[in-house]
């Protein structure tokens, strides 16, 4: 079977299985997107070779598809353990897929892994389908009324995702700078992670966005957004922020992992300070 060839086996002959060679760069940038996903998803879906799952905390939708895997569902509980086993695998060979009804296996010519596959309606967490990804993006999102658009270096973006560890927090703040209400910047503190807080513990840290706010802010509002779209550090990000008639703010990260392209979409309220 050549790579990338998917083989749909006639299920009145024999049991439902199929089957998918990838090469070892794509099952490298599939590894990495699983090992970069596992402290925040549950369990792992696959539809049709796309992944499309809210974040355990509910902050974000992740989406992505990988092409190479089309025709593949799978369903599997316990996302940590599957990136665990499949770390076990070659790096250097190209990785066989075989899925049957009840058992996924996986082998690079010399291992073989098997996992079975959990019906979706015993797994926590979900795949979004497209029809409620359709209804989020309609109710939530005005594409004539832009916020910000920007572009976010990797450098930058490792860094975010390394504050916000370094500060326990998932909240970054979209605030305006004093006495100019068009230029905003991102601000992350440790303030809200621990309780009894003195002087001497509190830090604070600032990323100021190049780009305009096309809609402007007073100087006591603030937009709160999860920090879980920087967890993809592989590449530039691009964010694109956009403010429906109720004051809700649609946010749409997308970058790449090698040549996988990642989005994330999730939602923030305008807020006012105390």
């Amino acid at each position: 079977m050549n790579s990338n060839q998917i083989e749909n086996v006639d299920m009145e002959q024999m049991p439902v299985k199929k089957q998918a060679t990838i090469s070892k760069e794509q099952f490298s940038e599939f590894r990495s997107f699983v090992n970069i996903i596992k402290p925040y998803f549950e369990d792992f879906c696959l539809v049709d070779g796309k992944f499309r799952m809210r974040s355990d905390d509910l902050t974000c939708i992740v989406e992505t598809k990988f092409d190479y895997l089309k025709g593949v569902d799978l369903y599997i509980a316990g996302t940590k353990l599957f990136a665990q086993m499949l770390s076990t695998l070659s790096k250097k060979n190209a990785i066989t897929f075989e899925i049957e009804e009840d058992v996924v296996a996986f082998t690079d010519g010399y291992q073989n892994m098997q996992l079975r596959k959990i019906p979706s309606q015993y797994l926590n967490d979900v795949f979004v389908p497209g029809e409620a990804m359709k209804d989020f993006l309609n109710e939530n999102m005005n594409l004539d009324n832009l916020f910000l658009k920007e572009t976010l270096f990797r450098q930058l973006v490792c860094n975010i995702k390394k504050m916000s560890k370094e500060l326990k927090t998932q909240i970054i703040k979209i605030k305006p700078v004093e006495g100019n209400p068009n230029r905003g910047f991102m601000y992350m503190t440790n303030k809200s992670a621990i309780s009894n807080l003195n002087a001497v513990d509190a830090r604070e840290y600032s990323v100021m966005l190049q780009n305009i706010l096309l809609i402007p802010l007073q100087e006591n509002q603030y937009f709160q957004v999860a920090s879980i779209p920087f967890i993809f550090d592989k590449d530039d990000m691009k964010l694109s922020y956009y403010l429906n008639e109720r004051n809700i703010l649609m946010t749409i990260y997308e970058t790449s992992i090698f040549r996988l392209v990642v989005r994330i979409y999730g939602r923030a309220a305008l807020r006012e300070e105390d």
